[in-house]
């Protein structure tokens, strides 16, 4: 019976370890997959960023060349294209 009770220790000290570890390695699997996913977050942040500048740059390349286009005399972007772009 001495002898039960001296297992019954070992056998809960055991188990406690075990659980210990077990909530350890969890917990710590729990924070890595947050981590990794605020960190795509912000990944896909940027690449919007960037994504918005590059729309953002083409927009305004048109507004000129729409500026440009209408400061020409009446027939100007006509005869600019056949001056600058037809082959002779």
């Amino acid at each position: 019976m001495e002898l039960l009770s001296g297992l019954n220790g070992w056998l809960v000290a055991a188990l406690g370890g075990i659980v210990a570890i077990a909530v350890a390695y969890l917990g710590g699997k729990s924070r890595g997959a947050s981590r990794e996913k605020v960190e795509a977050e912000l990944r896909q942040r940027k690449r919007d960023a960037e994504q918005a500048e590059i729309i953002r740059r083409s927009l305004e390349e048109r507004i000129k060349a729409d500026e440009a286009v209408s400061k020409l005399p009446d027939g100007g972007a006509a005869q600019r294209l056949r001056d600058e772009f037809s082959r002779d």
